[in-house]
């Protein structure tokens, strides 16, 4: 069971899939363990993340790296650089990548108004 579990949680594309699947659990086997609930909400990140234009986030201790498309983000780094206001950040890697100095649970919060700033765009 672990493994078809994981297989389908690394298989959701779209954010409003992982309550149906979150639902799906607790039909089959009850309540949800932190444990899981933390692997969506990794997974929200991860598709959060693909919708801002990011190849990859690393989360560590004290701080969390963004590689940006550069691609997308070439014309745009004013608007991403105007959307990280009152936040700590630098960037490293000539420009490719954003250390954020947050916390995991302020991240969602930050990929959502990064988001919609490029949704209103």
């Amino acid at each position: 069971a672990r493994v078809w579990l994981y297989k389908e949680i690394s298989l959701i594309s779209e954010l409003k899939s992982i309550p149906i699947m979150k639902e799906k659990i607790v039909n089959r086997f009850g309540l949800i363990p932190t444990e899981l609930e933390n692997l969506f909400f990794l997974k929200k990140i991860e598709l959060k993340g693909s919708k801002c234009f990011f190849r990859k986030i690393i989360i560590k201790k004290d701080c969390i790296d963004i590689f940006i498309d550069t691609f997308f983000w070439k014309n745009k780094i004013d608007s991403l650089i105007s959307a990280l206001f009152g936040y700590k950040f630098v960037l490293i890697d000539g420009g490719n990548v954003i250390r954020l100095y947050i916390t995991i649970n302020t991240l969602l919060s930050v990929l959502n108004k990064l988001y919609n700033g490029i949704k209103n765009d």
